[in-house]
């Protein structure tokens, strides 16, 4: 094998696993951003259950309605 087959042979092996590096911490930066909203929506709504059992104890059986913000972040993001 000549010294150009070699350095052929390495420069392809070192673009394939930069590809799946690429690959791979991008696919792990978009589950991170993804687990960030759905912890975001899951604080939003413990907040909101925890208000609707105060109220609840407090004043009776009316429920409280349901606040348009708290969907709101959810829907910006694609």
């Amino acid at each position: 094998m000549s010294p150009t087959e070699i350095a052929l042979i390495i420069v392809a092996i070192v673009t394939a696993s930069g590809a799946w590096l690429n690959a791979r911490y991008g696919r792990m930066a978009r589950v991170e951003r993804r687990l960030a909203s759905v912890e975001s929506l899951n604080n939003r709504l413990w907040a909101y259950i925890r208000q609707q059992h105060d109220h609840a104890y407090r004043s009776g059986f009316q429920p409280l309605p349901i606040p348009d913000s708290l969907f709101d972040q959810e829907r910006e993001t694609p």
